[in-house]
């Protein structure tokens, strides 16, 4: 049956495919706008930070007032580029776990 599929799939006309043949154009588009940004930015200050202050992963999520995750953590301290929301969110719980009053230039070298 899986081979009657695949074969019907080929046999399509073009006309038929407009709408994959438009998806496959708009991915590869985006696949080349996001090729000049750098994801992997290296071990941030907040790693040492929260090393320092003897502070997991999960004490920021726990003191977070907002939806913080435990991958949202750990993405900041690995480098991983964080939206500009998601890097408050962290900024705020570090904050609330240490009494202390960081800046995001503080957490982030970027």
């Amino acid at each position: 049956m899986a081979k009657q599929a695949i074969k019907s799939a080929i046999d399509v006309p073009a006309a038929e495919l407009d709408g994959a043949l438009v998806f496959s154009a708009y991915m590869s588009e985006t696949d080349e706008m996001n090729e000049g940004i750098e994801r992997d930015l290296g071990p941030q200050p907040i790693g040492d930070i929260m090393a320092q202050r003897n502070l997991k992963p999960h004490d920021l999520v726990a003191a977070s007032t907002r939806q913080l995750t435990h991958k949202m953590v750990s993405r900041a301290c690995k480098g991983r580029r964080l939206t500009r929301n998601t890097q408050l969110k962290v900024l705020n719980a570090l904050n609330l776990a240490s009494g202390q009053n960081y800046s995001l230039h503080d957490l982030f070298n970027y």
